[in-house]
């Protein structure tokens, strides 16, 4: 996510219990790699905005090699929640200006 007037992003908010968090700060690599942002969201459901948290990459590094199997992830996800396929379109773009590489290229951390 990055943030640009006027613009939005669709997607899906989750309910995590605390005793969650910290293993999952640490899978994301929050300080090293990310950082924690809140942000307001609009829900389908609601009639009233609620705050949620999300994670925002620390550096952008344009060409940056993509996961296939992330991409993967990411469009089913658009598809098992009913987000409008014009998101899925403009995932799919923004997407086609990386590499993408399979799991058993990527380097080892």
């Amino acid at each position: 996510i990055r943030t640009a007037p006027g613009d939005h992003v669709w997607g899906a908010v989750y309910h995590l219990p605390a005793a969650l968090r910290g293993p999952l700060d640490r899978a994301e690599g929050l300080g090293l790699e990310y950082a924690m942002h809140r942000v307001r969201v609009t829900l389908d459901t609601a009639a009233t905005d609620i705050e949620a948290y999300t994670y925002v990459a620390l550096r952008i590094c344009p060409g940056l090699p993509l996961q296939d199997w992330y991409l993967e992830h990411v469009l089913a996800g658009i598809g098992d929640h009913d987000l409008p396929q014009d998101w899925c379109g403009r995932v799919r773009r923004i997407v086609a200006a990386h590499t993408l590489i399979d799991r058993s290229q990527w380097p080892e951390a």
